[in-house]
């Protein structure tokens, strides 16, 4: 079991989504992790630039299980805090894997409009990758930097692209780049497709969709990407203040995954 667990925490590690953090969340779960281009709160996990369109303080709370296996189980503490208007200030803390196996993730940043329409995000992100059995036992630690813009091109069309880059002093284990461009379109106010292209060390490439439909309260999502190959569906409800949002993915050959996010907003 130890085995097959350690086996599936390598494709974790090695797809184009868990480049910079292990999850973006219940939200862009839902979306196919296509929502470089998407605005929200969740966006602190994917491409914090496009937080500054956030116009509250925010925290969350998000809980996913990979391939139902407690052991592959993803916790994340994510905060929003607005200086002003212009930028805000966001980060997280992330927790994955069990005993023999575990990542830690503390990132945090700043997020500044140059104008109206355009915004630029700057990150620091902090990794440590521990492992210990009965003939090895490390700690690796990955300090890196994530690049963020987003910019609303119409009312309707929104672009946002991300550069994160990883330092991996493990001399077996080569430093990460990682490259993502997205759009988002809004034929309606109740409508949104996302589209995004991520390509990881130069080599691996990863195309993901989405969409969201909205009604009163409910969001209905649906999501696709291709690297792997996952289809995924969500559900998103707000009460006033509080968000609960609800993902579950399929993937080809690992079975069913599922995830609970929750974030209040400070009005």
């Amino acid at each position: 079991m130890q085995r097959l667990i350690m086996w599936l925490v390598y494709i974790l590690a090695t797809n184009t989504v868990y480049s910079q953090n292990i999850s973006t969340g219940c939200v862009s779960n839902s979306l196919g992790n296509s929502v470089v281009a998407n605005t929200g709160f969740w966006s602190v996990l994917a491409n914090p630039s496009s937080s500054v369109v956030s116009k509250n303080n925010s925290i969350g709370v998000d809980v996913e299980n990979n391939f139902m296996i407690n052991e592959l189980s993803t916790y994340t503490l994510a905060g929003l805090y607005k200086l002003d208007e212009f930028g805000d200030v966001t980060g997280y803390i992330q927790h994955f894997g069990f005993t023999t196996y575990s990542i830690n993730i503390a990132s945090v940043g700043i997020s500044k409009s140059i104008n109206s329409s355009n915004f630029f995000s700057v990150h620091l992100n902090n990794k440590w990758e521990n492992l210990k059995t009965d003939e090895l036992s490390y700690t690796n630690y990955i300090p890196g930097f994530q690049l963020g813009y987003f910019s609303v091109i119409t009312d309707d069309f929104h672009f946002g692209s991300t550069l994160i880059y990883s330092v991996n002093f493990n001399k077996n284990t080569k430093n990460e780049t990682m490259f993502s461009v997205g759009f988002a379109y809004y034929p309606s106010k109740n409508v949104k497709f996302l589209l995004s292209v991520n390509r990881k060390d130069l080599n691996v490439i990863s195309v993901n969709a989405g969409a969201e439909y909205s009604y009163d309260r409910l969001r209905i999502r649906g999501g696709y990407s291709s690297n792997p190959k996952n289809i995924f569906i969500g559900f998103g409800i707000n009460f006033d203040s509080v968000y609960v949002d609800l993902a579950f993915g399929f993937h080809q050959n690992l079975g069913n995954s599922s995830g609970i996010s929750t974030n209040y907003v400070f009005n």
